[in-house]
């Protein structure tokens, strides 16, 4: 028995809604990248957890606990190896562990035939609580949006689209910094400003459907990059308090430089990771002027092109 499984990563790019005005809160908004991205294999062959030399976090952790709460939630007993071949870093604004949770849990149910689909495989590994643009940038790729979550139900998916095949994106990681998550991140939900949600909410459904998805539809990039500004500046006010400023204040050069040098440049989701929007044919002078900006501001980040992934797992 062999099973393996290729993730991407994702792009979280903010909310529809994050105010408790309704009765639905959050729907998402999630690009999916080819790299990084966790590739991982389920097998009989050894018992235990391996890692490729390349992986440099120990996420053994990470994976026993998601191990226990499979078997805890399905009683399946069984001798099995997991061998981590690729990785996304964690706590960097990345989707990391929704796509280890759904690589992990994919991989077992096919391993133990057990017939469930993804939003059952969701469940069972603690998933898609708030967002759901992990889930979905899992199952199918591109640009993702989902309805948001009503009384703890399961948030759909009511938009879906291809990213450009030119389009590339520029990430900036500092290296020393981690983004918020767990309960320091449920804690935040429940005490922002309601009137500063709500007024944020409004413009950012605004100017996703009158301009980043009509400007996706007509592969206007340089349309769809102010959209996804001012979206992640918006969403930035929302959570200044909590961050520092619009963006984690680290982050504050970093995104000066993006937004300077991009069609259009965010912070994804808590950060450190930033991202900046270009052409392919922009790559090498984007890198270079990235590398020279580092050097200059004594930054220690790592950077990454990646193009979008326009397929979900596989």
């Amino acid at each position: 028995m062999k099973i393996e499984i290729e993730t991407p990563s994702r792009l979280h790019l903010g909310f529809l809604n994050i105010s408790r005005d309704m009765d639905r809160r959050f729907g998402s908004i999630g690009i999916a990248l080819e790299k990084p991205r966790f590739k991982l294999r389920v097998c009989d062959e050894f018992t235990g957890i391996k890692f490729s030399e390349s992986i440099k976090e120990d996420i053994t952790s990470v994976i026993n606990e998601y191990l226990d709460r499979f078997r805890r939630k399905t009683k399946v007993r069984g001798n099995f190896g997991i061998e981590i071949l690729e990785s996304i870093p964690r706590h960097v604004g990345l989707g990391s562990g929704t796509q280890l949770g759904m690589a992990l849990g994919l991989a077992l149910t096919k391993a133990f035939n057990l017939n469930m689909k993804l939003e059952e495989i969701a469940a069972l590994m603690g998933r898609c609580k708030n967002s759901g643009a992990g889930f979905y940038c899992f199952s199918n790729g591109g640009l993702v949006i989902d309805s948001g979550s009503k009384a703890n139900g399961f948030p759909k998916l009511i938009f879906r689209y291809k990213i450009p095949e030119n389009w590339r994106f520029l990430l900036v990681t500092l290296k020393s910094k981690r983004g918020l998550y767990g309960e320091a991140e449920a804690k935040i939900f429940s005490e922002i400003d309601e009137s500063i949600a709500k007024k944020s909410s409004m413009k950012i459904t605004r100017l996703v459907l009158l301009k980043l998805l009509p400007s996706l539809l007509e592969k206007d990039i340089q349309s769809f990059g102010e959209a996804l500004t001012r979206i992640d500046s918006l969403t930035g006010r929302i959570f200044d308090k909590f961050q520092g400023g619009e963006y984690m204040k680290e982050n504050q050069d970093i995104m000066d430089f993006l937004i300077d040098n991009s069609y259009g440049a965010g912070q994804s989701s808590w950060g450190p990771c930033c991202y900046g929007l270009i052409l392919y044919d922009e790559i090498d002078k984007t890198l270079k002027k990235a590398k020279a900006f580092l050097r200059r501001k004594k930054l220690k980040a790592d950077l990454l092109v990646t193009k979008a992934r326009n397929h979900g797992y596989k």
